[in-house]
């Protein structure tokens, strides 16, 4: 139904091998190599305006394990959305966002690192302005949208 969605894609689908000094004795070189993303979710109303979306998305970049998150948004009124997400043996995020109009909306979330990483990174923190083209009902809100 229209509750369910998911999705696939992928970034640096052709290897490409990187050089970042003219230098060849120095170790300069890299692999830019295919991030494989697969997402689904299920979206469901626990009140007349209140939605829930639990999903996940699963990580696949070579030769690292394979990542997954787990994530839940909490939407209200189609205005205002709370949420967290986990990521197995790395992180943890708390995310907040606002519809501005049918158009615009903002979110900000912060990464609590949990994995050894957390001795050089604090977490960090990410603003996002989310543009909906093409939004032909003037829907508030994608609610399948994370």
């Amino acid at each position: 139904g229209a509750n369910f969605f998911a999705g696939a894609s992928v970034q640096q689908l052709l290897p490409q091998k990187l050089v970042f000094t003219a230098d060849p004795t120095e170790f300069s070189t890299g692999k830019e190599v295919p991030h494989i993303f697969l997402t689904t979710g299920y979206r469901f109303f626990v009140a007349e305006d209140i939605a829930m979306t639990p999903s996940i998305m699963v990580k696949q970049v070579s030769p690292t394990p394979i990542s997954i998150d787990a994530n839940l948004k909490v939407a209200f009124r189609d205005r205002l959305w709370i949420g967290g997400s986990y990521r197995k043996n790395d992180s943890f995020s708390a995310l907040a966002g606002v519809n501005i109009n049918k158009t615009f909306n903002i979110t900000y979330s912060y990464d609590f690192t949990t994995s050894q990483l957390n001795t050089v990174s604090n977490g960090s923190h990410e603003i996002v302005l989310g543009i909906q083209l093409n939004n032909v009902y003037e829907v508030m809100s994608s609610m399948k949208m994370w």
